[in-house]
């Protein structure tokens, strides 16, 4: 597998999440997320291990683009009960431009996670960023697993207690996944008030220039990535609004 600049996968992303937020036709976002899955595949990244780590969320986006299609009152009714329309053609049309475009959201941030965290940060402050948002985004990159663990070790901890969640009512299991969160959240904020004490310790920000021992450099293929994502892009645009 190649190795890319960094820089070059957030430009990439970039333009794939800038046409999923932009457009609003289904076909055409269909189309984005064909493209990304081919970009996101040749990057390297693991769909089968974002699709295990993004299941439950999958679940929830899904949930809120049926509630979308249910109460959105634009193009032929399907599903009429009494005066009250619950579900029309445009509601579904919205619905799935919902789903795709999340769709579209979360594989960038595959391609995102492909790349290695101390080159992240490198590549962001040689693009004139300052060191400290760039320190910030990988912070806060490498913190949704480890919340992500979290979750998954209390849930774990709940089910060798004998809790099946699946087969207790649904209003207990609303009760009881608020009570899970709260020691998750409370876990979370201690290990980064560590976080905060050790980089204090270290004297984090205590000269204001920094220096690096390794300096990223563009490839040819950086290059014509890069070039080629903004420019399939911007044209994808101008051909949308017109």
């Amino acid at each position: 597998m190649k190795v890319y600049d960094p820089r070059t996968k957030l430009v990439v992303v970039i333009a794939l999440s800038s046409l999923g937020v932009v457009i609003k036709d289904a076909s055409l976002l269909a189309l984005v997320l064909v493209v990304g899955i081919i970009v996101s595949h040749h990057f390297g990244a693991s769909m089968l291990r974002a699709y295990h780590r993004l299941k439950k969320l999958l679940v929830m986006l899904f949930l809120i683009a049926v509630l979308q299609s249910l109460f959105n009152g634009q193009g032929e009714a399907l599903l009429v009960w009494g005066n009250f329309t619950f579900l029309t053609t445009g509601g579904l049309m919205r619905g799935l431009e919902f789903l795709l475009r999340m769709a579209i959201v979360l594989l960038s941030a595959t391609i995102v996670a492909t790349a290695d965290e101390r080159e992240m940060v490198q590549g962001l402050v040689q693009s004139k960023v300052p060191y400290e948002l760039a320190f910030m985004v990988s912070l806060g990159v490498r913190f949704l697993p480890m919340l992500a663990q979290e979750l998954q070790d209390t849930m774990v901890a709940l089910q060798l207690r004998g809790i099946e969640l699946k087969k207790i009512p649904w209003r207990s299991r609303l009760d009881t996944y608020v009570y899970l969160l709260l020691p998750v959240l409370v876990g979370t904020i201690k290990k980064a008030e560590a976080i905060s004490l050790s980089m204090e310790t270290k004297g984090f920000r205590a000269r204001h220039r920094r220096s690096s021992y390794r300096r990223l450099r563009f490839a040819t293929r950086d290059v014509f990535w890069m070039v080629g994502s903004t420019m399939s892009a911007c044209m994808l645009l101008v051909l949308y609004w017109q």
